[in-house]
């Protein structure tokens, strides 16, 4: 058995980073298309989950490469759709490829949304929560720009599932299973919360949605 070599830990660590914020040409080229094949179907259950309206206004906090706004666009019809991202150039690549008016992209993190109070009617977070520092702060922005009785959706690959990815997650990912998660939904003030267990055909089990109300 061939030794794990320290050109290997790079390695990892360095998709580890890329992971959690695509930079550079490899991010343009490389992550997009790796977050389009990869988040595929949980982006897809999660927005079934959502009951999405033609008329709403609809934001994915982490919208890597905007292919949540692409296939909600097909629901959202007469509403506004919007992507924020910690990584400039996945809002670079959104913007490029999705220059609809009703499609809007911005460059800041989940701490700092720029939206004013009760401002979304749907909100959906898709494989982020592995990066956030302090999630119990993320959940109460989210909250915060939620409208009263705005439906708020939060997906995630769980520890079982995770932890098969440890050579790579082990780099700077925070890990955490589903009753977890709901127990910082009910502390930020969430209601009528839920949880899905989900798994598809590229999918291992152990992937969660959890919808929650304002």
């Amino acid at each position: 058995m061939s030794k794990f070599s320290l050109s290997d830990l790079s390695l990892l660590r360095f998709l580890a980073s890329q992971l959690q914020k695509p930079r550079g040409n490899f991010g343009k080229l490389l992550m997009t298309k790796l977050f389009n094949f990869g988040n595929a179907q949980l982006i897809n259950a999660t927005l079934i989950s959502m009951d999405l309206h033609a008329d709403d206004c609809y934001l994915d906090v982490g919208v890597a490469s905007g292919k949540s706004i692409k296939i909600a666009s097909s629901w959202i019809t007469t509403g506004s759709l919007y992507g924020i991202d910690y990584s400039s150039e996945m809002i670079e690549y959104c913007k490029k490829n999705f220059p609809h008016s009703r499609c809007h992209f911005v460059h800041t993190d989940a701490a700092h949304l720029p939206f004013a109070d009760c401002s979304f009617s749907k909100i959906s977070t898709i494989n982020t929560i592995y990066f956030w520092e302090n999630p119990m702060e993320m959940l109460l922005e989210i909250r915060r720009v939620l409208k009263s009785s705005g439906t708020f959706a939060l997906s995630f690959s769980g520890k079982a599932k995770m932890n098969k990815f440890s050579a790579v997650t082990k780099h700077g990912f925070f890990i955490y299973d589903g009753e977890q998660i709901e127990t910082l939904m009910v502390k930020a003030g969430f209601s009528e919360i839920h949880r899905q267990d989900f798994s598809g055909k590229f999918i291992v089990p152990g992937d969660h949605i959890i919808i929650a109300k304002k």
